[in-house]
């Protein structure tokens, strides 16, 4: 009797096993996988020396891919080390500056015993933005003992007065009385000044739109004496202001700003009694070039560029600063389009200028 074999039937169910594919098509597949990652991915031999790049290594290493391959790992500057399939390394590119990146790493089994993947990711980003929050909270450090400790003392001088004058107002002699509320008054000044400078540097660092227009630099100035007089009147500073300004772009509010400090610096730091000049140059090169000139004892070079950064005192001056107005001067007139400096003034003094640009020609 003949028996019959019958093929096994597949149980309810049950999901049937998919057929391998051809070694060609799984070849196929994996170079699509390679050639088309997001990611640059290197295959190094067991003596760390690159087989095969796809085009985003080319890319973040600058070289070619037919120059990656046999180039050595550590031409990269990135070594393998034993036991440890994921760490971050600086990459040295063919050209330009040295790139952190984070590499995972894995080694490819027989018959390709000791190669390995690499899988290469540049966290540039990532550094910048650490970075950037690591200075940003040592400035806010910085910002929060310096605002305290500059506001302690005129808030402290008004409350003293206050207390005087609260005590028996009647037993002081008018003269008396005069001079503790000019204190009181002066102090007052001096902390609605630095709130002013901390109000100014929030809207500044909040990358607001503002409408960049031709400067009436002659309102801007009487804006400023005004804002000034109490100063001006106390230290007898003597102002010479020239009659015609050249023309140029910016926001008159911010540039207003930058004028009040720079002539409140020259003031406290100008001679007994202080002249202060102010002037502006002819238009060079598409800028005009605004100017503080006073009659002081002058900056050294060597302390001159620290000036403009945050929470800076300058040794050896006569006033106190809480050097917060100069890094906002830089702050407004960089994001103006223009730049700031300080050099020796022709008499001696310190002259600090920015730059703005002009304004557009008149078509009439």
């Amino acid at each position: 009797m003949m028996s019959t074999q019958r093929a096994e039937e597949p149980q309810p169910g049950a999901v049937p096993s998919p057929e391998s594919p051809p070694p060609a098509a799984n070849a196929d597949l994996y170079r699509a996988i390679f050639e088309r990652a997001a990611d640059a991915i290197l295959v190094v031999d067991s003596e760390g020396r690159i087989l095969l790049a796809n085009a985003p290594a080319a890319t973040l290493s600058g070289y070619a891919p037919e120059a990656l391959a046999g180039l050595p790992l550590v031409e990269l500057g990135v070594e393998l080390p034993t036991g440890v399939t994921r760490w971050q390394a600086l990459l040295s590119p063919a050209a330009g500056d040295r790139r952190p990146v984070e590499i995972t790493c894995a080694s490819l089994g027989a018959p390709l015993d000791g190669h390995r993947v690499l899988i290469l990711r540049d966290f540039s980003d990532h550094v910048e933005a650490l970075q950037s929050y690591e200075q940003l909270t040592a400035e806010l450090d910085d910002f929060a003992h310096t605002v305290a400790h500059d506001l302690q003392n005129p808030l402290n001088n008004i409350l003293h007065a206050m207390s005087m004058l609260q005590g028996d107002l009647l037993r002081y002699p008018r003269g008396t009385v005069t001079q503790i509320t000019s204190v009181a008054i002066r102090s007052t000044h001096k902390a609605l000044s630095i709130i002013d400078e901390l109000l100014l540097l929030a809207g500044v660092r909040q990358d607001q739109q503002v409408p960049i227009l031709p400067l009436q630099m002659a309102a801007i100035i009487a804006e400023v004496q005004d804002r000034l007089q109490y100063l001006i009147g106390d230290t007898g500073a003597t102002l010479i202001v020239p009659e015609c300004w050249p023309v140029a772009l910016g926001y008159a509010p911010w540039v207003e700003e930058v004028w009040a400090n720079y002539i409140t610096n020259a003031i406290k730091y100008g001679g007994e009694p202080p002249v202060v000049t102010l002037g502006g140059d002819e238009p060079q090169n598409g800028y005009v070039r605004f100017w503080v000139e006073d009659n002081g004892k002058g900056i050294p070079a060597e302390q001159a560029e620290a000036l403009f950064r945050p929470f800076t005192r300058v040794q050896g001056v006569r006033a106190q600063g809480y050097g917060l107005g100069l890094s906002i001067v830089r702050r407004i007139v960089t994001r103006l389009g223009g730049d700031v400096g300080v050099e020796a003034a022709p008499g001696g003094g310190a002259r600090f200028s920015f730059t703005l640009p002009t304004a557009p020609a008149d078509p009439a």
